[in-house]
Order: C-alpha cells, then structure tokens, then sequence
C-alpha cells in the first residue's frame, strides 16, 4: 500500500488542478494573513486582528478539505473530475470534530515531552505512541466524512475497520511527509544566505521559497488524498 500510495500522490503532482488550489491555498491565505496583522507580535494584536486571523485560519482547513476532495475526485475520475470539489460546512466541521479528538492523545504526548523535563518526558513518551497509533487507526474518519457522508461516530469505526493491516504504512506516509518538510526547510534556510551574494539573488530565493511551499502543501495534500483512495479501492476490491 505504501508504494501504490506515493505513487497516486505523485501522479497527483503532476495535475495542473492541485498545483494551482494549492498555490491558491497557500499564497492567498498568507496574503491575508499579513492584511490582518499577523506579522505583529501577538500582544500587540488587536481583538479584531485576533478575530480575523482564526476565522482566516479556519477558512484555510476548509479550503484545503476541499481540495483533498477535488484531490480523491481526480483519482477516481482523471480527467472527468470537476474543477473544485467544495466541502459543505456541516461536513467541515464533522471533520474537526473527528480529527481533534483522534489527535488529543497523541498531541498531549507531544506536548509533554517538549519542556524536556525528564518525568514529563517518560508521561509524554508513554502517551505519545499509543497516541500515535490511535491516530492512525482513525486517520482516515474526515475523508470518510467528506467521501460516504457519515457522522463522526459512523467514520471512526469505519476509519479502524479500513485501516486494519495498514497502520504502519499509514504512519510512514506521514513519516515521508514530515521529512519532506525538513529537508524544504533546510533548503530554504540554506537558499537565502547563499543568494543574498547576488544582486539577482534575493528575488530567485523568494521565488524558490513560495515554490517550496507550494510543493510542500501540494505533497501532503495529494499524500492525505491518495491514502484514502488506497485504502478504499483495496477495501472495495476485498469486499
């Protein structure tokens, strides 16, 4: 599955449609981002700035469901896909539902770990890999949610029965994904003092960083995307 998976992904690149929802997703949601001050340092943000930008951010989860589901919609139907797949509201939120509470137990981990306090640590560690696991057996309710239409509860146990056999190639697709996204920082880090040397340099380095991003926020979408669709025609072919 792991191997199928990345390559539906990477087929996926190659769609001139996700390119361009992602461009969309990330240049335009940091351009009003920066409108509603978020550039600024946080105690000198206004309510109104604080208002705008979670609303700006909760406009961006929906805006990449919707193109996780234009995404799966392209799998499926290649060319025939419709340009944009919208999620509805009701169906957002059902996937927010689901996903945090999937995630309580693995972010909680996470966070106790961060201080570096060694009793917080071994808690942390403790809670962090069950919490990891939990996270994969029910990684795939929020597509559920947006492909079947099911309630939360329905796509949990929907999401363990699809991923049984699985969660362990599940868990390297993120593991992909994140180092995907270091080595993109690493590069950009790297991109901006070396260019800084030419007088052409510090237009290239923004151009490369903007791509970077693009590309980063296209792969783990189409990664998001084709996993669902793996394990679901795998699921139908079993059935």
């Amino acid at each position: 599955m792991f191997l199928s998976t990345l390559s539906s992904a990477l087929w996926l690149m190659r769609e001139p449609r996700i390119l361009l929802l992602s461009g969309v997703t990330t240049i335009g949601f940091d351009a009003l981002l920066g409108v509603a001050g978020v550039r600024e340092r946080i105690n000198d943000l206004s309510r109104d700035s604080i208002t705008a930008i979670i609303l700006i951010a909760l406009a961006r989860a929906w805006f990449a469901l919707s193109v996780a589901a234009t995404a799966l919609a392209i799998l499926r139907s290649r060319r025939t896909a419709p340009l944009f797949v919208g999620v509805g509201i009701v169906a957002a939120l059902s996937v927010l539902f689901v996903t945090c509470l999937s995630l309580v137990v693995f972010g909680l981990g996470g966070l106790l770990m961060a201080p570096g306090a060694p009793i917080l640590s071994i808690i942390g560690l403790a809670l962090f890999v069950p919490g990891a696991i939990m996270a994969a057996v029910y990684s795939q309710a929020g597509m559920i949610v947006i492909d079947r239409r099911e309630g939360p509860f329905e796509a949990w146990q929907a999401s363990a029965f699809l991923t049984r056999g699985y969660r362990g190639e599940i868990m390297g697709i993120w593991m992909l994904v994140v180092v995907a996204a270091l080595v993109a920082m690493w590069l950009d880090r790297w991109v901006n003092p070396f260019m800084s040397a030419y007088s052409f340099g510090p237009p290239i380095a923004a151009a490369l960083h903007i791509g970077l991003r693009v590309g980063l926020d296209a792969f783990g979408t189409c990664c998001f995307a084709a996993v669902y669709y793996e394990l679901d025609r795998t699921g139908v072919e079993n059935s």
